[in-house]
């Protein structure tokens, strides 16, 4: 990754036109998406177009609640998040310590690609995520972590505590964490 100064970074919401900036891994994984599909460990360019079409959907029907941004520093893809109300991603009823709040954001994956990390642009993709929970008028904005490891699609619940999520559940070894919106006066 190149040093690129934090300045550069650009946040741009998740359209028909930023699906085709996200990063590797991202754009080909659909772990949350299509479980079944994700235990074939589909090729790079078959995931790729499982998930354009999965989000694509989301994007389309309206009130379902689907959401991301793309994090570019310098023109170059460098992070994604994607999150969802009710009726939340397929996966999300595979976890014990779940499932999310109806009145919750729920984030399924918040990441930065590796050499991107620890400058600021996870919690600025937060930023963004608590924000649109906020214009939506929900009361939390949740997501499941693990503790010591980040590999999970949410990142390590060391992340999420710095940013003052709390554990409202733990099970399985994953924690399900919350943080309720703090509502901004317009």
């Amino acid at each position: 990754m190149p040093n690129m100064n934090t300045a550069d970074l650009r946040i741009v919401p998740l359209d028909d036109r930023s699906i085709d900036l996200l990063p590797l891994p991202c754009a080909a994984c659909v772990y949350w998406e299509d479980p079944k599909e994700f235990a074939t460990h589909p090729a790079q360019d078959r995931g790729s177009t499982l998930k354009r079409e999965w989000i694509r959907e989301r994007l389309q029907a309206a009130g379902k609640g689907y959401g991301g941004f793309v994090a570019l520093l310098a023109g170059v893809p460098v992070g994604f998040c994607q999150f969802s109300t009710e009726p939340f991603f397929p996966r999300v009823s595979d976890y014990e310590s779940g499932p999310p709040s109806p009145d919750s954001l729920f984030v399924a994956c918040l990441y930065v690609l590796p050499g991107a990390e620890r400058r600021g642009i996870g919690r600025e993709l937060l930023n963004f995520i608590e924000d649109e929970a906020d214009s939506r008028g929900l009361q939390a904005v949740e997501t499941l972590a693990r503790d010591g490891s980040a590999d999970n699609p949410s990142g390590p619940a060391e992340f999420w505590r710095r940013a003052g999520y709390q554990v409202v559940r733990e099970k399985g070894g994953y924690a399900l964490m919350r943080k309720d919106a703090a509502r901004k006066s317009r």
